[in-house]
């Protein structure tokens, strides 16, 4: 059935209500401006009194005007607005103006006519409510060849077949379902409706009652928009529209079997605005503008510490996440945003808080959070595949997010629930809305603040959590109820502070760096993991004083505000069962740690790559464990603990130097993941672990797991069983953990005594991965600092296995040396504690690690100060050309291939006669032959020189299963070892040039020793490295290297865009570069690191 009313409105970018230019035909357009006159104030009144009387009427004749000034030859344009976009800006060009025009938001369905004129500030909840229309636009009348409109009014042309033709013109217009904005507070609406509208009364219900949170009554509409307009309208937008109002009030649409469209409202979109946030909208609804801020602010603060008993610090907390808002996403950070849960909260506290918010913000959601509101309530969108129904979460922009935990008690969270904590989860940490749909989901971006209140803390994963602390009741007492005029102060300023734009100026950033730095040195307890919630804090406290920049006053009166503090890892009351809520919360957060993800391509291009170890303690107590490392296959582990332990058996040796055992290291070939067993619990349970030096926490698999408990057993039985052993204690349920190859593991914190070789580890800290992605534990070994507890949280690292070896006196110092040895090799070796000087050639060199001044380690990260290529027979090295030497890298063991810019991988490529593979994202080769050759690639750390032989740098890829690929002659595929990243934060040295590097970790004096490697070396000799500054045996320092090094301030990501900062040179002379953040490939968590993106995000804006 063709339309009604069918009307045209300007494209998005030219639909202001004011100034709208004319988008007629060009040839009219000159000729209305040679026969039109100025408008004068009396014609304008005259022309919108006209418009709002007979709409129908002034329609028609715009479009009879456009389509005489056409020549014969012409045809109308699918485009042309009929000049309707500049008579309504002419007609309504103020907000007093505009008031003429009946609001659909608050006028009795009784005073609404179809045909009549109305304006609806809409939130669209769909915007492909129901597809594309076409209907006829324009016929040719073939008498008088004249074209004629057919967008105002029924259809009265000629008979339409299949398809346009010359006398037919096809235009198309798109529906969008559009509601009243969710939470819109009732003081917005012009004209409050009874709490009964007669949306019930007068008509059949005119709302899909799922389409808006909770089912609540509210106010919806079909917009109808043509000619393109909408195409930039999206899911949760805010538009003011005017247009021309229909109702479906025939008797056909009265049957129980009609469309649910049926009954909706159409509005035939004529203009529209688009607003950024529900506060945009105030702002523009609103004439009057705030003159005192700052009595708005005390006043405000006031009465939010009066609901707070007079806590006044927990108040302002409050009004600092009230004005947050979303100033930038970097690689699924969100910055500016300030989450709250504030506990410790007496019953009155959150409907009062709801009362004052409701009179002061422009649109509220709040929600009580228990066990029925999550199992039985929607509050994510989600579509059957033809109707998307809404849920809490699906807000406008700006709406604040108010969630009452007061009445959450233990019981069952079913599935629903379940997808609910995670929605909430993502829209916390990642400000993102999940949509769930049959066959896939997506995420909407959105930036609403959510404030969380309860009796105890949340688990959901806040910014900041604090303690209501009541204050004397006379504090209290005479707080007097805001008058109408200081409500619409309050109301003004906090609209206006929270679209608020704050800059740091370059002095205040070098003064809070300055000051940080001071602190760390006078041994302050300000950590750098609580310095970028200090500075968006401080920034939030300019925007409450409306200023546009930061003072040092805002950082210092940061400092004195409730912040993340230190915390310990201890036991917590509730305990894990399948079915308690607070621990299911807690397994879903997996969904916002991806903090810094690498990109798909580079991931996908990455096979995995860790190892796994078994640990043999010196008989002679030296202080020195060696341990063989098994490699297996990056999919699932293909092993046989006995077999196993038999071949380990075999290869074992002492030494004549008496103060080391060494087993041998296993590296079947074609295989990417190196491992090793050791036992857990009492009695002991064998079990195979990667080993990585990327990360720093152990897991291991349970069998109850999501993962482990499917049939086909992925794990393979290579599960841990905490309930058969009389070692293991329950710490608590806060272990989460990305990796950069986006696996992940979820669980229970514990403490569990490890056998490894024939060393014992009591009370080691270890997690239970009870939600993993991956089929096998990992043995994190890096530093304590990168712990996922640590960076995460913000807690206090606990001591990992390095640490605890060094403790109970297994091992003299933190440190350890990896030998991967050749690519075809089955040997290898790590040693805790010490170095085999038999493993390598020439002389070990120390690199310092790069690190913050001021600021502990995390990473193994140097300084790469060049590189060059040695073609065969050549008796010099061709340098590589990089004008950003030096540039950071990690050594990272969890990494298969190298990481490195692209215009280094490009040159490399160019000089071996490599060509890109868009199949392997990297570059290949025609054959193997170069593979054979005696060349190599050359890496320089200043003076000191790595070389990569030719087969260890052009590699073999292979399929999930370690299979080699081929060509489809038959012909074995071989590629470069690097991927291409141009990301500094995310170069990295892997396996392919590790193999060819014997590596020490000095974990203690923060430095790397580094020579090259002795392939297949039979001889052994085993040192321990001595506590102290030159403890390792046989090393010196390098005599020079360019370092990078930076005190810029704020918290970097593992993964991420770095911060501009300095590179220092030896000799004290500067240029320009970056500061270190580093990415750990494949295997390495991707949690926070050292310093990169709140430079950016904070301190450059």
């Amino acid at each position: 059935m063709l339309p009604q009313f069918k009307f045209e409105c300007p494209t998005a970018d030219a639909v202001a209500l004011r100034g709208t230019p004319n988008r007629e035909h060009p040839k009219q357009l000159a000729a209305s401006r040679s026969t039109r006159k100025p408008a004068t104030n009396t014609m304008v009144a005259a022309m919108s009194d006209t418009f709002l009387s007979h709409p129908l009427h002034t329609l028609a004749h715009l479009a009879s005007e456009y389509t005489n000034g056409l020549s014969l030859r012409e045809r109308p344009s699918a485009t042309s607005d009929h000049g309707i976009s500049t008579y309504i800006a002419a007609s309504f060009d103020d907000r007093t103006k505009q008031a003429k025009i009946p609001s659909f938001n608050d006028v009795p369905f009784s005073e609404l006519e179809s045909g009549a004129v109305c304006r609806f500030a809409a939130f669209i909840q769909d915007p492909d409510a129901s597809g594309t229309e076409v209907f006829v636009g324009y016929s040719k009348d073939s008498s008088s060849d004249k074209w004629k409109s057919h967008r105002f009014g029924p259809y009265d042309g000629p008979e339409v077949g299949y398809g346009a033709s010359d006398n037919i013109i096809l235009e198309e217009r798109t529906s969008m379902y559009a509601t009243s904005i969710p939470g819109e507070a009732s003081w917005m609406k012009e004209n409050e409706l009874p709490e009964l509208d007669d949306v019930s009364l007068s008509r059949k219900a005119r709302y899909l009652p799922d389409r808006y949170p909770k089912n609540a009554p509210h106010r919806a509409a079909l917009l109808k928009f043509y000619a393109g307009c909408g195409a930039n309208i999206k899911v949760c937008d805010i538009v003011e529209v005017i247009g021309l109002l229909e109702f479906n009030d025939s008797d056909e649409a009265t049957t129980e079997d009609e469309d649910d469209h049926d009954r909706i409202p159409m509005i035939h979109v004529l203009s529209f605005r688009q607003f950024p946030n529900i506060q945009g909208l105030y702002l523009h609804q609103n004439l009057t503008r705030l003159t005192d801020h700052e009595s708005a602010r005390a006043k405000i603060l006031t009465k939010v510490s009066s609901v707070f008993s007079g806590d006044m610090k927990a108040a302002e907390l409050l009004l600092l996440s009230l004005l947050s808002s979303v100033i930038r996403r970097q690689n699924q950070q969100v910055l500016g945003m300030l989450s709250l849960n504030v506990y410790a909260c007496p019953g009155d506290v959150a409907p009062k808080l709801v009362r004052l918010l409701k009179s002061v913000l422009p649109s509220l959601m709040s929600e009580k959070l228990d066990l029925d509101t999550l199992n039985t309530r929607n509050m994510v969108p989600s579509s059957d595949g033809e109707t998307l129904r809404s849920g809490t979460c699906q807000l406008a922009q700006g709406t604040c997010l108010l969630l009452d935990e007061g009445g959450m008690k233990d019981g069952q969270l079913g599935d629903r629930g379940v997808r609910q904590i995670r929605a909430l989860t993502r829209m916390i940490t990642a400000q993102v809305v999940p949509f769930q749909f049959p066959f896939s989901d997506f995420e909407v971006e959105t930036d609403c603040p959510v404030i969380i209140l309860g009796q105890t803390k949340t688990i959901l994963p806040v910014d900041f959590a604090v303690a209501l602390k009541p204050q004397l009741q006379e504090a209290t007492a005479s707080v007097s109820p805001l008058s109408n005029g200081e409500l619409e102060d309050v109301r003004s300023y906090l609209a206006s502070a929270r679209n608020l734009e704050v800059n740091i100026s370059s002095e205040i950033s070098e003064r809070i760096q300055n000051d940080f730095v001071n602190m760390k040195k006078a041994g302050r307890d300000d950590p750098v993991k609580a310095l970028g919630g200090r500075i968006e804090v401080a920034r939030l406290l300019a925007k409450s004083y409306l200023r546009t920049s930061m003072l040092w006053d805002d950082w210092e009166h940061a400092g004195f505000l409730p912040a993340r503090g230190p915390h310990t890892l201890a036991a917590q009351k509730h305990t894990y069962t399948p079915t308690n809520p607070l621990f299911l919360l807690l397994a879903l957060l997996f969904c916002i740690h991806s903090i810094m993800k690498l990109s798909a391509a580079v991931a996908a291009a990455l096979p995995c790559s860790a190892f796994a170890l078994d640990l043999v303690k010196s008989p002679d107590g030296s202080g020195v464990l060696a341990f063989p490392i098994q490699r297996t296959t990056s999919r699932s582990v293909q092993h046989d603990l006995d077999n196993i332990a038999a071949l380990k058996k075999r290869r074992l040796r002492r030494h004549l130097d008496k103060r080391t055992v060494t087993l041998s290291l296993d590296n079947p070939k074609s295989h990417l993941l190196y491992w090793a067993n050791i036992t857990i619990g009492t009695p002991a349970q064998n079990l195979a672990l990667q080993i990585d030096t990327g990360s720093s926490d152990i897991w291991v698999e349970v069998a109850q797991s999501d993962l482990c408990s499917q049939s086909d057993d992925p794990c393979e039985g290579n599960t841990y069983d905490n309930t058969t052993s009389s070692s293991y204690k329950y710490s608590n349920s806060d272990f989460v953990i990305q990796y950069g190859d986006g696996s992940y593991a979820i669980g229970d914190y514990a403490t569990e005594t490890f056998a490894i070789g024939n060393a014992t580890v009591t009370g080691q800290t270890f997690a239970m991965g009870l939600n993993t992605t991956s089929s096998q534990g990992v043995m994190g070994i890096g530093y304590a600092a990168n712990e996922a507890y640590a960076v995460y949280y913000g807690f206090d690292s606990y001591p990992n296995l390095v640490e605890t070896m060094k403790d109970q006196g297994l091992i003299n110092t933190l440190s350890y040396s990896l030998y991967l040895n050749d690519l075809d090799a089955e040997t290898g070796e790590i040693i805790f504690g010490g170095v085999d000087s038999a493993k390598y050639t020439g002389q070990l060199t120390t690199l310092p690690i790069d690190t913050i001044p001021g600021v502990a380690a995390s990473t193994f990260t140097v300084s790469l100060t060049g590189m060059s290529l040695l073609t065969p027979g050549s008796s010099s090295a061709s340098a590589v050309s990089l004008s950003t030497f030096p540039i950071p890298v990690l050594l990272d063991s969890g990494s298969s291939y190298m990481a490195l810019p692209t215009a280094i991988l490009e040159s490399l490529a160019s000089s071996l006669g490599a060509t890109y593979s868009r199949q392997l994202g990297t570059y290949i080769f025609k054959n193997c032959d170069l593979q054979n050759e005696d060349g190599s690639v050359v890496f320089s750390f200043g003076t000191k020189n790595i070389s990569v032989p030719y087969n260890e740098f052009i590699v073999n890829p292979t399929d999930e299963d370690g299979n080699v690929l081929t060509y489809t002659n038959g012909q074995e595929v071989c590629q470069i070892g690097i991927i291409a990243s141009d990301d500094p934060s995310a170069y990295i040295l892997g396996d392919t040039f590790l193999r060819s590097a014997y590596v020490v970790y000095d974990l203690e004096n923060n430095e790397i020793s580094i020579a090259e490697t002795d392939f297949n070396s039979t001889d052994s000799n085993a040192l321990a490295i001595t506590s102290g500054t030159n403890g390792v045996p046989g090393a010196t320092s390098v005599s020079s290297i360019t370092r990078i090094t930076s005190v810029a301030t704020g918290i970097a990501t593992r993964v991420g865009t770095t911060a501009v900062g300095t590179i220092t040179p030896t000799d004290g002379s500067s240029s320009s570069g970056s500061a270190i953040g580093f990415a750990g490939l494949a295997r390495s968590s991707v949690f926070l690191g050292v310093f990169s993106a709140f430079v950016l995000g904070t301190l450059a804006l």
